[in-house]
């Protein structure tokens, strides 16, 4: 077969491979790499293995990067598409092993810092780390490279995508790029310094502008990111926004719940974050109307217990109330389509001084919810580009007052009480993942100067 060109992607985190705490960035990748190669290009990921994280020994490193590539040699001469997980060293250099030491793993395999007086001495492998080597994500880079340069000898490279957020990617990417002078773009899920503030953001920003001096441009997930990367950078920036995998959701079914179903799914911080409205909403609603036992409140998620946590501060019965922990992907697609009102929380503009989130922020979720086709509530409004596309894709509202959401849900309950069933949205395909791989397609060929 004949390919475009071959696409080296360097993604820490990867599906199926990933932590399930980076469900949705970990899509992006993934689904780059399927519909890119629908499109003609031949495409190769090189991700890190959930289960092999932090295991390697150094002095195995070439016998293992061996013996995985002639582990997935036929799939690479056969497959258009691959994808091939790779373990992390144990550690890779001393600021790397104090960081391991200080932090223990938590829900979805994150990582949560130790107490006193671990906290002093991760804080400084912290900083040590992110300004001379990367993020938590180091560990995994001599792996990747070491695996990189065999691959090189037997399949030729036209272009790399580099995967930021944690840094590993686009630290790759530079290396490899400078290496073997090929062309390469890097892809930030999040601005660079978005979590960062401070003595330490300014340093950092040197640092990152360093690593993406050699990229031939820039891609982010919103036209307020883009423009400020621009000037970061002072290279071209392109928009491919997240989005939902189209094939999967039309091919499954909708869960059919009994009850009406308001439904969250996965994580929230109530730092930048407030979920308590929403609540608050849904307490006053279940009110009004005498505590049916026909309404109940839905989540699935690794905060299932936090979310609890919050609902009984509200005072929202349990009889009311269906919350569990993660489920898999399928079946949460299923509950999404099946639910009656599925609720969105943004950034919460009171609560960031981050220039980053002073016009709003798109919750990676939010373009699954447009997949689902269901009415979306935003409680509170983010008077930002959340709203803006709610609103813009007619999917619901954003409600600036608890009152506003309450009538909302009382508007869509009454629907659904009485059997007559709303239309569902009209499918948008602008935000699918084959819409974006296509974006994608016209950017690669035009940074290799092909007609596309």
């Amino acid at each position: 077969m004949t390919y475009k060109g071959t696409v080296l992607i360097f993604a820490y985190e990867c599906y199926p491979n990933n932590r399930i705490a980076s469900a949705i960035g970990a899509q992006r990748p993934y689904q780059f790499a399927k519909n890119l190669s629908a499109l003609g290009w031949k495409v190769i990921v090189l991700c890190c293995d959930k289960d092999k994280r932090k295991v390697l020994k150094k002095s195995a490193l070439s016998r293992e990067t061996a013996r995985i590539l002639q582990q997935y040699k036929a799939q690479l001469a056969e497959d258009n598409y691959t994808i091939i997980p790779l373990p992390s060293l144990h550690h890779h250099g001393f600021s790397d092993w104090v960081w391991t030491q200080s932090v223990t793993v938590g829900p979805g395999d994150t990582y949560i810092p130790k107490g006193f007086p671990f906290t002093l001495f991760r804080k400084a492998a912290t900083f040590y780390s992110q300004l001379i080597h990367g993020d938590y994500s180091w560990s995994w880079v001599p792996v990747a490279e070491r695996f990189a340069e065999l691959l090189i000898k037997e399949q030729h490279i036209h272009i790399i995508l580099g995967e930021h957020s944690p840094d590993a990617g686009i630290i790759l990417s530079d290396r490899f790029s400078k290496r073997h002078n090929i062309p390469w773009i890097a892809d930030f899920r999040d601005p660079a310094l978005r979590f960062f503030s401070g003595y330490l953001a300014k340093l950092y920003k040197k640092v990152i502008q360093r690593i993406v001096r050699s990229a031939s441009c820039t891609l982010t997930v919103s036209e307020y990111w883009s423009s400020l990367d621009k000037v970061l950078f002072q290279k071209e920036s392109h928009v491919i926004l997240n989005g939902y995998d189209q094939e999967l959701f039309h091919r499954i079914e909708a869960h059919l719940f009994p009850s009406f179903t308001v439904s969250y799914f996965g994580s929230f911080d109530q730092r930048f974050q407030d979920i308590l409205p929403s609540l608050e909403a849904f307490s006053l609603f279940l009110k009004q109307n005498n505590y049916p036992p026909t309404i109940q409140l839905f989540y699935r998620g690794l905060a299932h217990e936090e979310f609890l946590l919050h609902c009984n501060e509200i005072k929202i019965p349990l009889s009311h109330l269906n919350i569990q922990g993660f489920c898999e992907r399928d079946e949460t697609v299923a509950y999404m389509k099946g639910s009656q009102v599925l609720l969105i929380y943004a950034v919460a503009l009171d609560k960031t001084t981050n220039r980053y989130e002073q016009e709003g922020v798109y919750p990676g979720k939010i373009f699954e919810y447009l997949g689902a086709r269901q009415p979306i509530l935003l409680v509170p409004s983010d008077q930002g580009i959340l709203k803006e596309l709610i609103h813009k894709q007619d999917r619901g509202m954003a409600a600036s007052s608890i009152e506003e959401a309450v009538t909302f849900l009382q508007e869509k309950y009454e629907h659904w009480n009485k059997g007559t069933k709303e239309p569902l949205a009209t499918d948008d395909p602008t935000y699918s993942r084959e819409f974006q791989a296509r974006q994608l397609d016209q950017i690669l060929l035009h940074t290799l100067g092909l007609k596309g």
